[in-house]
């Protein structure tokens, strides 16, 4: 009896070990960072373990949303095209090529990252940008459109 209470004690303090390291390993992937490429951008999400994590939006829905934004701040743009969509757990930023922030959230927000183009027009060889649309609620968080000649 003796034996199996010493045992038993020895297997709940192994337990126990094993539950504070899965918290212990939670918390840093919670809390630490991950930068990551998307064509021309660079995304700065949180690392989490399941990246689909709160979507409720499906990807049809997210550029849906984002070409009517497209549409209220540059009402000629036409033949958008999306490049990339990616599903981003955590995004707290995305910065153009140079660096530059497009988007930032201290927090972290689960939501989808397109990146599109467009055909040369209205007098601009190239139209391209980024839209972030919440993954949960489908609302656009940021936009942004470049109108270049170079």
């Amino acid at each position: 009896m003796v034996g199996n209470m010493s045992r038993n004690r020895t297997l709940w303090w192994v337990g126990a070990a094993l539950l504070l390291l899965a918290v212990f390993v939670t918390y840093v992937r919670l809390t630490t960072t991950t930068t990551s490429r998307l064509g021309d951008l660079t995304i700065v999400t949180a690392a989490y373990a399941n990246p689909n994590l709160g979507a409720t939006v499906s990807e049809d829905v997210a550029k849906a949303a984002a070409i009517k934004k497209i549409h209220e701040i540059q009402p000629t743009v036409s033949g958008v095209q999306f490049n990339v969509a990616r599903l981003a757990s955590g995004l707290r930023g995305v910065q153009d090529s140079r660096g530059n922030p497009i988007y930032s959230n201290p927090t972290g927000v689960n939501a989808w990252v397109l990146e599109f183009s467009a055909p040369a027009q209205g007098g601009y060889k190239f139209v391209s940008g980024v839209v972030v649309v919440d993954s949960a609620s489908g609302t656009v968080d940021s936009a942004s459109i470049l109108l270049s000649n170079t």
